[in-house]
């Protein structure tokens, strides 16, 4: 963790338990924080505020700005992770301002929005910075000294003011990544003492969403919304945007402090599986409160939090400099490509991952590293439409155009791959006669083992690409507990971070590997092809009709490839393709 100088970091190693004098609870935490990205903060260094970015776990830190004599706070990164929008405090007594600027997410390229601003938030599209106009000429660190709010566009440097006039005495913006709505807190005014309030974006309504506490934030699928509830409680629950009034229910507290350690700045992860928070004693009794933008905060740190659980979270920097505002930086998702025949595809970064698990089936382990090289794959597992598009006839026994194609052989899945590239003008990868996949070759193919697993886990290391628990399966997979005893028509369950779709459920996916049950133990280190010999094929995946277990990212198993069965039955089988890179 952070030094004094916050240059050096060391981890942990063991359990950490808080005590319970500090919490008020008995509370067990990590030793280090498994949530992946980066987070960026403010923080007072050498009588300087600036803005570094860190690793999710506190290691790496770097400092971004490295400007004396300026003050750079309030950090937020735009929704592509390549900006971000901060406020600079300058100049000294009557002469001091506090202006917005955004910047390179490197620290380079500064640009100034606009002088006598505050507040900052990005736009879901990252093209527009909303941010509110300071009630007075004179500056304050209250934060609820504000009036108006005001919309600056990146590409004509154009501001815009809010439709409402009436908004005053608001902070901490929001942006719902909708673009329909802010939330933000109001105290002492717009005839409200203190709420937390839904305003139209493009509209005036204003809703109060009836919840206590300050300082909300909408997690990026807009589902959820964190805040504090108290100076000692940092809250969660279920945001609905989508009818006339907005609303949250189903609150639940996920950290629980007590007096005189306050926790607050709730910021949801990319993922939305992790809150990362500010923590730290009250401070002076006199003057600005610790929490506020600006005000120095001895003791403050970083922690992240289980956005999941109550009170399981961990400090990711220990050396109390006024360490505030955490905001987590989104990765950069691969790009969406359409084929020649407007069929979607993701291209697929080539990189090292952890292939397999100590802690499921035999034929899991040993997990190892593996690294495989850039390529494409199919959004989507194969429809029935696009199946019977190349004159194929359609096997499904679920029938719908938009489902996965099913009933497929190793062999017929092959053999479409063969026919889609012939069409698109590629090189084909599968010899007729043999089977054997020319992995040169420019056309599609099944993905090798160890693709199809890294493009699952997208990143992850988690037992599904969206969490650890079975139910968290569930927004992203049609399987057993869910599918009604049916496939679903592709695209309908949440993408992994990668914006692949159905890689867990619906249907199970050949791969071009043979499988081998011990195969893990010799595998190349260096894109990987499965057994030189055997009998069956492997899948991934699971199915519609699988347990929850069997969709993990890990889950492999095999099945006889069907050269041979013209009437070859499985209701829970298909695929999708890749190709090489170009």
């Amino acid at each position: 963790m952070w030094d004094s100088r916050g240059a050096s970091l060391h981890v942990a190693v063991g359990w950490l338990v808080v005590a319970a004098a500090v919490l008020g609870v008995s509370s067990v935490a990590w030793a280090q924080s498994p949530a992946k990205g980066q987070i960026l903060c403010e923080t007072y260094r050498e009588g300087n505020w600036e803005l570094f970015r860190m690793d999710a776990d506190g290691s790496d830190p770097v400092n971004l700005t490295q400007t004396p004599g300026l003050d750079e706070l309030y950090p937020h990164a735009s929704p592509d992770g390549k900006r971000i929008c901060f406020v600079v405090d300058s100049g000294e007594g009557a002469q001091k301002m506090r202006s917005v600027y955004y910047m390179n997410a490197d620290g380079s390229g500064r640009t100034k929005v606009a002088d006598n601003a505050r507040e900052p938030c990005w736009s879901p599209d990252g093209e527009s910075i909303a941010f509110l106009r300071p009630e007075f000429e004179e500056f304050t660190y209250t934060d609820y000294a504000t009036k108006g709010l005001v919309v600056y566009d990146l590409d004509t440097g154009e501001l815009r003011e809010h439709a409402n006039s009436a908004l005053d005495h608001l902070y901490n913006v929001c942006w719902s990544p909708d673009g329909k709505w802010f939330v933000a807190t109001v105290h002492a005014g717009m005839g409200y003492d203190h709420a937390i309030l839904a305003i139209e974006a493009a509209g005036d309504r204003v809703v109060n969403l009836e919840i206590p506490g300050c300082r909300p934030d909408i997690s990026p699928d807009g589902k959820h919304v964190a805040w504090g509830s108290g100076d000692w409680t940092i809250s969660v629950g279920d945001l609905d945007l989508s009818g006339d009034t907005p609303t949250v229910t189903n609150r639940r507290d996920i950290v629980n402090s007590q007096e005189p350690i306050k926790v607050y700045h709730a910021d949801w992860s990319p993922d939305g599986r992790y809150i990362a928070f500010s923590r730290g004693p009250v401070g002076h009794k006199l003057g600005p409160v610790a929490e506020i933008v600006g005000v120095q905060a001895e003791g403050w740190n970083i922690c992240v939090a289980d956005a999941n659980s109550t009170d399981k979270w961990v400090e990711i920097t220990t050396d109390g400099a006024s360490n505030k505002e955490p905001d987590w930086v989104p990765e950069e998702k691969p790009p969406i490509v359409r084929a020649a025949r407007g069929f979607e595809m993701v291209a697929v970064p080539g990189g090292w991952f952890e292939m397999g698990s100590e802690t499921g089936s035999a034929d899991e382990a040993p997990r190892h590293k593996v690294f495989v090289d850039a390529f494409l794959m199919d959004r989507c597992e194969v429809t029935q439409s696009q199946y019977a598009r190349l004159a194929l006839a359609d096997p499904s026994h679920f029938k719908g155009d938009d489902r996965p194609v099913e009933q497929v052989s190793w062999a017929a899945a092959a053999t479409y791959c063969n026919l889609r590239s012939a069409d698109e003008g590629l090189t084909p990868c599968y010899d007729e006669d043999t089977a054997e996949c020319d992995f040169q070759a420019d056309g599609y193919r099944l993905p090798t083992e160890a693709e199809w697993e890294y493009a699952c886990r997208a990143g992850t290391q988690t037992v599904y690409s969206s969490g650890d628990r079975p139910e968290d399966v569930a927004d992203s997979a049609w399987y057993e507990a869910n599918s009604e005893g049916t496939t679903h028509p592709v695209g309908g369950k949440a993408a992994n971070p990668w914006g692949l779709f159905d890689m867990h459920g619906n249907v199970a996916e050949w791969c071009n590997d043979m499988y081998g049950a011990r195969y893990y133990a010799e595998s190349a280190e260096r894109n990987p092809r499965g057994v030189a010999e055997a009998a069956e094929f492997v899948l991934r995946g699971g199915a519609w009709n699988s347990k929850a277990e069997e969709c993990r990212s890990a889950y492999r198993l095999g099945d006889d490839p069907g050269f041979q069965d013209a009437c070859f039955r499985g209701d829970h089988l298909g695929f999708r393709c890749v190709r090489r890179a170009p």
